[in-house]
């Protein structure tokens, strides 16, 4: 997965990689998180230098991204994105945290911002204090 192509010692040539293409969708890959790796300024740099691959081979690069309160995994991806996705969850989503995703996504430099509303007239999510989502 990307994070074992992330990990000093791997070509991050994209035709080596563990991309898959999935029959049911011609023309659709994916690559699968992996496990974490070490060394947070090096995974950036291969980072990059992969997506800059990614684009040269493919017409469309979409990276799905812990949700941006998990921590700085997504900040750190969105400085390398064309574009960011906001999906907010219909009933679920307040608009506090989405105001403070724009925020955060202002500060961090992110210029094209759009939003994806998911579950719009679907039943409400019942929430406890235990779980969230």
């Amino acid at each position: 997965g990307l994070g074992e192509l992330l990990d000093v010692g791997t070509d991050v040539a994209a035709d080596s990689t563990p991309i898959h293409a999935i029959a049911e969708s011609p023309g659709l890959y994916v690559l699968a998180a992996g496990d974490l790796c070490d060394g947070l300024p090096g995974a950036i740099v291969r980072f990059r230098e992969f997506l800059a691959e990614c684009r040269s081979t493919f017409d469309f690069v979409i990276i799905d991204t812990p949700v941006m309160a998990s921590g700085a995994d997504a900040r750190i991806v969105f400085k390398f994105a064309d574009a960011v996705a906001l999906v907010v969850r219909a009933d679920q989503t307040a608009g506090p945290e989405v105001a403070g995703a724009l925020r955060r996504l202002g500060q961090d430099g992110v210029e094209r911002v759009f939003s994806v509303l998911n579950a719009y007239g679907s039943p409400p999510v019942r929430r406890n204090r235990w779980n969230l989502s």
